[in-house]
């Protein structure tokens, strides 16, 4: 009996030996899985700030993106509306030069007509 007691004993200890090895290593395991959350958070939270920090420059660059186009549409109107002043002007040159050529014409038949009297009128005082 007293052997038997002993190996009882001695079975009872190495239980609460592998009882207590147990009980650490479950803490351990708590422990690191606990780490493991506060890692995942951690990577969470700098994916969501890097998801936030890619969102804010793909806006800024599509609002850079339509600020160009804006004005490149301004820029081609102004291109347009420029070539059509360029079509009137080039019309009213064509008109005043027109004019220009048709004025002096009358001038130079004038100027005959006033050289013809003027030889005309200096004969008769011959």
């Amino acid at each position: 009996p007293v052997a038997a007691d002993a190996e009882d004993a001695a079975e009872g200890a190495r239980r609460a030996a592998l009882m207590a090895e147990a009980g650490e290593r479950i803490e351990e395991l708590v422990k690191d899985a606990q780490l493991r959350d506060q890692v995942i958070g951690l990577l969470h939270t700098s994916h969501k700030q890097e998801q936030n920090m890619l969102d804010a420059a793909h806006e800024a660059a599509t609002g850079k993106i339509r600020e160009a186009e804006g004005k490149r549409r301004e820029a081609e109107a102004l291109r347009a509306h420029a070539g059509e002043q360029i079509v009137a002007l080039q019309a009213q040159l064509a008109e005043q030069q027109r004019q220009a050529r048709a004025e002096a014409g009358r001038l130079s038949r004038e100027r005959g007509a006033a050289e013809d009297a003027a030889r005309v009128a200096g004969e008769r005082r011959a």
